[in-house]
């Protein structure tokens, strides 16, 4: 999730080329992204394998989102949040270390360091 529809689009394509059978939802910020997983919870088709986060989002932003995540009782089902932003404060890094999040990407994304990510 991001709030820059140019880094979404992007992301998108990035993951289409990495396989055709992947789902990708986009949400603008933390709030719509949490909904959007509850309501995946209610119609039973579960939560995502991964999960690209931007940490500077209006509404809640990253750093929010996963304490709310992980709150919610998501953070423990295999969903991979992978931090994609433009930061490159030390102290970001160390804060997402400390909420648990083991990839931290900065901008711009690429195929080669999204792939080494994910895989």
């Amino acid at each position: 999730m991001d709030d820059d529809e140019v880094c979404n689009f992007i992301a998108a394509k990035i993951i289409d080329r990495l396989g055709p059978s992947r789902e990708i939802q986009k949400a603008n910020n933390g709030q719509t992204a949490l909904s959007l997983l509850k309501e995946n919870i209610s119609a039973n088709r579960g939560l995502p394998d991964i999960i690209l986060l931007d940490l500077n989002m209006p509404v809640m932003d990253g750093f929010d989102f996963i304490e709310a995540f992980t709150q919610a009782g998501f953070a423990n089902n295999g969903t991979r949040i992978i931090v994609l932003t433009s930061s490159h404060n030390s102290s970001d890094v160390e804060r997402v270390r400390q909420l648990g999040v083991r990839h931290y990407l900065t901008k711009p994304i690429t195929l080669a360091n999204l792939t080494a990510a994910i895989t």
